[in-house]
């Protein structure tokens, strides 16, 4: 473990400042009285909460059709941000969608006193909504920010969740967390064990779940119907949640010469990943830009009938894997690829070895070694290989 590792003791945070405040909420809260409470073996209505990015929220998701198959009677709701609003909208086993956007999480390009106003709009609004109207609410999150006080305030009586984001004493049900070599998604399992659920360890059980999209989704963006079901594509997402994460320009272009034999759909969002597409695509044949041009329902289309998809450290790489879209990542040193590679047995994940790997630095480093010294070969061969075992 890196020195830096922030994933030891009782809280996952890295700034001493911040620490030290979550550990002065929790003494206060530590004097709040408690009483046992029993965990409902019928609850009507169950809500489970990530209010973390879309990656996240779809690693949440493996926990979804545990619920429904255990309480195939009880309505199951979300509380996640906005941002994710596309992911649970229309998921076959959530019944009721709740919102609530963190500024600490919220990558809107405002102001932070909005950020912190609308926060406040939204937890208010939330805790109205669900008061009194679940059995159980299960946080997700294992960083701060977390949903814990929301279902404090809400008065949910059985509240799962960990205590390494903070405000443990509020939850009736903790589980702390332990450094362990193994997928996000299997963190939830001591979670649902209180409900007594026991998914095995097995990759295949804790695997997000989402609804497969129709490639028919794609015929009136990408050419014509006939194009998109009879010839191979490669999608390629180069963009990232962190700028620190991205790989060098120059090395898509490269890259991007030796694979456009196959027609490569270029997705991404944002006036930022729309010009550098531009740039790695300019005067390169076999390249399309389909950035802010496609909607939810036809990128996880396109995505779904890709031949190969080819990235970064992103939500692509997990939808990959939801879809069993084969996938070669680019990843940096930043984070623990025992936890965050996707749960796909077709993805190839890249990154340069360092004695510093991970660093669990948010801020990364000014030379990013780890994911800029990835070279272009190791990348098209990983490709190669990949459509060679289709």
């Amino acid at each position: 473990m890196s020195r830096r590792s922030p994933l030891s003791g009782k809280y996952l945070l890295q700034n001493t400042l911040a620490k030290l405040l979550i550990k002065g909420i929790d003494f206060l809260l530590s004097f709040l009285p408690r009483k046992k409470t029993v965990i409902p073996s019928s609850p009507q209505r169950i809500l489970i909460a990530n209010l973390a990015h879309m990656g996240d929220v779809v690693m949440m998701s493996s926990m979804l059709p545990h619920l429904k198959t255990k309480f195939p009677k009880s309505e199951i709701g979300v509380l996640i941000g906005s941002w994710s609003l596309s992911l649970m909208k229309n998921h076959p086993y959530v019944d009721h969608v709740h919102i609530v956007d963190h500024w600490k999480l919220n990558r809107a390009p405002i102001p932070f006193f909005k950020k912190f106003f609308h926060y406040y709009q939204t937890f208010f609004r939330a805790v109205k909504e669900i008061r009194n109207s679940y059995d159980i609410a299960i946080d997700s999150y294992f960083f701060f920010p977390n949903a814990i006080p929301i279902f404090w305030k809400a008065k949910i009586p059985v509240r799962i969740g960990y205590t390494s984001g903070g405000f443990g004493d509020l939850l009736t049900h903790a589980v702390e967390w332990k450094n362990l070599v193994q997928p996000l998604t299997h963190y939830y399992i001591p979670l649902l064990k209180f409900l007594n659920i026991s998914p095995s360890h097995d990759d295949s059980c804790m695997r997000p779940y989402l609804p497969q999209p129709q490639t028919s989704q794609i015929h009136t963006r990408v050419g014509k119907p006939s194009d998109v079901a009879r010839q191979a594509y490669i999608v390629v997402h180069i963009g990232t949640g962190s700028t620190l994460k991205e790989w060098p320009l120059s090395k898509w272009r490269e890259l991007v010469k030796k694979i456009n034999t196959y027609p490569l759909y270029f997705t991404g969002k944002g006036a930022h990943e729309n010009k550098l597409i531009t740039n790695i695509i300019d005067q390169i044949e076999g390249c399309i830009n389909m950035a802010d041009q496609l909607n939810w329902e036809e990128y996880t289309a396109l995505l779904k009938g890709a031949s190969l998809m080819i990235g970064v450290d992103s939500l692509a790489g997990h939808l990959a894997a939801v879809f069993d879209t084969p996938s070669v990542l680019i990843y940096s040193g930043m984070s623990n690829l025992d936890h965050w590679k996707p749960l796909n047995k077709k993805c190839t994940v890249l990154t340069k070895s360092l004695p510093c790997s991970p660093c669990y630095r948010g801020k990364g480093c000014s030379a990013m070694t780890c994911i800029r010294d990835v070279d272009v070969e190791s990348v098209y061969q990983a490709c190669k290989q990949t459509l060679t075992d289709l």
